[in-house]
């Protein structure tokens, strides 16, 4: 007699969806997947942002996710249980893959490192852009004009009374 091939833990199934398709295998909408997804997205920002980090590193997040959500799942099916000890004292199978699990994903998180890093800074171009608008300068109808028509930049000064003198130095 053949010995079984199914489990009812669902984990095989799982992770030859996940194994075939990836993340998009889950359903968002689920808890489950969003929590996934967001452990993701922190372990990235946490790198310095996808764009930070080589393709290799790339990988091992998405080794992390996918490995934090099948233990999230044996986890779950583990804690519906009544009872983790099966025939004669011995611990139920799933233990101890759950324990493998949980050291695979440990491993995993101490090759990325535990220390978070910062985003790189924005270039000067990207800098501008980003905050005066595609090309870059700023609109000079914006500044005030004087009495005589030109215009004065040194409004915003706050050392100066608006004429262009500087205002006296208090005496202590």
């Amino acid at each position: 007699m053949a010995a079984r091939t199914y489990t009812r833990h669902g984990l095989n199934a799982l992770m030859a969806r996940v194994t075939l398709r990836g993340l998009k295998a889950i359903d968002r909408r689920t808890a489950a997947a969003r929590a996934v997804l967001d452990f993701r997205r922190e372990l990235l920002d946490d790198l310095g942002g996808e764009a930070a980090v080589s393709a290799a590193q790339l990988a091992l997040v998405e080794v992390a996710a996918r490995t934090r959500l099948y233990l999230d799942h044996v986890d779950a099916t583990l804690m519906g249980r009544e009872s983790l000890i099966v025939r004669r004292n011995r611990l139920l199978p799933l233990v101890e893959q759950r324990g493998r699990l949980a050291g695979s994903l440990i491993e995993v998180l101490s090759k990325l490192g535990l220390e978070r890093r910062q985003r790189p800074a924005p270039s000067l171009e990207d800098y501008v852009r980003e905050r005066y608008g595609q090309t870059g300068s700023q609109r000079l109808d914006d500044t005030p004009l004087d009495q005589d028509g030109s215009r004065n930049d040194r409004d915003d000064d706050p050392r100066t009374d608006g004429g262009g003198a500087a205002a006296p130095e208090p005496h202590v």
